[in-house]
């Protein structure tokens, strides 16, 4: 993966709901939902003007949940809301092993920063709530929460500060993504105050 120096163009519609011929939330999105996924290991390299890094998974399971975060019904795994075209969906993500480690990239800096930043996690989980409209199911707002059993970690100072670099790199990459997200919104705030008068 790599960071953008510029915000991509927003998604559109859910791929999966146009690879079945569909534009609204439907049958295909409920059977990729009730997915129980299990995957031995995964590695992700992401490359930033900033920094390099990569994760490293191992034992990752996915699934569906109930609101109060257990496995249950399928069908108590998500709340729809009628009156507002919404639906809720709750997921959660298990490891038995989680490795990240981040090394500063020579960007020409007079005080560059090189000492690797590593993190090592055991029994972690991340708990993710999605809301999307029924319509296009488009997400219109996600809840992420990690969880962590154990965390080993050891933090110098120099890695503190080879962290705050990568903080501030990604930052930027945010900001730039929520100007976009409002350049773009006075056009449905527009229609919606309309609808109000």
């Amino acid at each position: 993966m790599r960071t953008c120096e510029e915000p991509r163009p927003p998604n559109g519609q859910s791929p999966i709901a146009l690879a079945a011929g569909q534009s609204e939330y439907g049958f295909a999105e409920k059977v990729v939902e009730g997915m129980f996924i299990v995957v031995n290991s995964i590695t992700i390299k992401i490359h930033s003007k900033a920094f390099h890094a990569s994760f490293e998974l191992w034992q990752l399971q996915g699934y569906s949940v109930n609101p109060n975060w257990q496995q249950s019904d399928l069908r108590l795994t998500r709340i729809t809301d009628p009156q507002r075209g919404e639906v809720l969906t709750f997921k959660e993500l298990t490891w038995q092993t989680l490795r990240i480690e981040a090394d500063a990239t020579d960007n020409g800096d007079q005080d560059p920063v090189t000492t690797p930043l590593r993190l090592i996690t055991n029994q972690g989980r991340i708990q993710i709530s999605l809301k999307r409209r029924t319509k296009d199911c488009n997400v219109v707002a996600s809840k992420l929460m990690f969880l962590l059993d154990d965390l080993l970690w050891v933090l110098t100072d120099s890695q503190l500060k080879a962290m705050m670099k990568y903080a501030e790199s990604l930052s930027e990459a945010m900001e730039k993504s929520a100007q976009q997200r409002k350049s773009l919104a006075p056009e449905s705030v527009q229609v919606s105050h309309d609808l109000d008068v």
